[in-house]
């Protein structure tokens, strides 16, 4: 039995792990936590001191504007690393199970009906993963949130479909690694899971809190990819020696 190198491309994605999986530093947060008090603080001068004669609101509100806007380009360049983090994991995780599929279905054996019942299943489950995992734009949706008070109301919408689609592609993940595990090695099982948190409650405690639910959704839209990107660090240690198998050619040693 004669095997070939690992192909290029699942060479070249597997490598890529480092730049689409990494890890955004709970730091950032304290950026949306100094915009949100910055931009609550000009209100409530102005509804303090408004009617008071002699104190020139001009000079307190203009400079915290001027903070405000610092802070929350701070917070519009992490919902940029948030969104952007997503579409570079999806697209290359995408690549990766089809170059996985492509090769099981180059060594599976055409006369075994489990196999092709696999295939059929796995190739299906890769298109709904790759319909759900359509791209956002970071830069659309960052500058949308740098806007002074109704960026709020964008921030809300990012952290609900960074929540909804990380869950939903795991679960399509998970049926399309399942199929995949029945044709070639066996890959492990996920160890722990992406939490599950309800995006419409949190959008309604948002909008009771004024806003302030938004700061603890954002720090958990920080860390609550890392379970999946451990276990993506654990099976593609195992995806990757799998797929030399996928040159493997009968013959004498």
């Amino acid at each position: 039995m004669t095997t070939l190198p690992v192909q290029p491309e699942m060479a070249t994605l597997l490598d890529a792990r480092s730049r689409t999986d990494h890890e955004i530093s709970t730091k950032w947060v304290w950026a949306p936590i100094a915009s949100y008090a910055t931009w609550a603080a000009i209100p409530t001068i102005s509804y303090l001191f408004g009617g008071q004669t002699g104190f020139n609101l001009a000079i307190p509100t203009g400079t915290l504007g001027v903070v405000g806007f610092i802070f929350s380009a701070a917070s519009s360049l992490l919902v940029y690393q948030l969104v952007n983090r997503r579409n570079q994991h999806f697209a290359r995780e995408e690549s990766l199970l089809w170059a996985s599929f492509d090769s099981s279905m180059a060594r599976a054996s055409q006369s075994v009906m489990r196999t092709q019942l696999a295939l059929g299943s796995a190739e299906r489950d890769l298109a709904q993963l790759t319909e759900a995992g359509k791209e956002h734009s970071a830069v659309l949706w960052a500058l949308l949130t740098l806007i002074p008070y109704a960026g709020w109301i964008f921030m809300t919408y990012t952290l609900a479909f960074l929540t909804h689609d990380m869950l939903k592609h795991e679960r399509q993940e998970d049926l399309v690694i399942e199929n995949l595990s029945r044709i070639s090695q066996g890959l492990p099982p996920r160890a722990r899971r992406t939490p599950n948190r309800p995006v419409i409650l949190y959008v309604l405690a948002g909008l009771a809190t004024l806003g302030i639910f938004l700061l603890f959704w954002v720090y958990q839209a920080v860390k609550d990819p890392q379970p999946h990107f451990e276990h993506h660090r654990a099976f593609e240690t195992v995806l990757g020696p799998a797929s030399t198998m996928s040159g493997s050619v009968g013959g004498p040693n």
